[in-house]
């Protein structure tokens, strides 16, 4: 999708890759990558945890904090590793540890 972007001094400037934030493709391209990228990829490399997904949005169940430590920094190598922008530039990638009887 080609779409030209307002700069900064207000001038229109063309685009020759990507897609408009907020475009309507866009969920749908989102979607797709973190299938084939996220989703296939922890059902294939960590069968033993459940995750579920919304968007952008992900929960990994791990048995200890040890394991979900180490899955997120697998994570972050693999998608740091796929992704077109090499470094984002935000990210919230926080690991929630509750042991059995809750937080």
């Amino acid at each position: 999708m080609k779409a030209p972007m307002r700069n900064s001094e207000g001038e229109l400037v063309n685009q020759d890759k990507g897609t408009p934030q907020g475009g309507v493709i866009s969920p749908l391209l989102a979607n797709l990558y973190l299938h084939y990228c996220m989703d296939e990829w922890l059902r294939i490399n960590y069968p033993q945890n459940p995750f579920e997904r919304y968007a952008d949005d992900s929960v990994v169940h791990c048995r200890t904090e040890k394991e979900a430590q180490e899955l997120r920094d697998a994570l972050v190598r693999l998608l740091v590793g796929v992704s077109p922008k090499k470094q984002p530039k935000r990210s919230r990638r926080r690991i929630w540890f509750a042991q059995a009887g809750g937080l």
